[in-house]
């Protein structure tokens, strides 16, 4: 499996997030509102896409 900062905002959106929240919505019916990468690490650009998604 790549390290998170190696994937694009769109793959860690697609592969890291979205699975996340779908696994989170229907055991506790929210969507969480943050994000925190592996490690503590992130990109740049990762910041600003999940941040253009709210």
């Amino acid at each position: 499996m790549p390290r998170g900062m190696s994937f694009s905002g769109t793959e860690l959106w697609l592969q890291q997030v979205i699975k996340t929240n779908d696994g989170f919505q229907p055991l506790f019916s929210i969507n969480p509102r943050f994000y925190r990468p592996p490690y503590g690490k992130i990109a740049d650009q990762q910041i600003e896409f999940l941040a253009s998604k709210g």
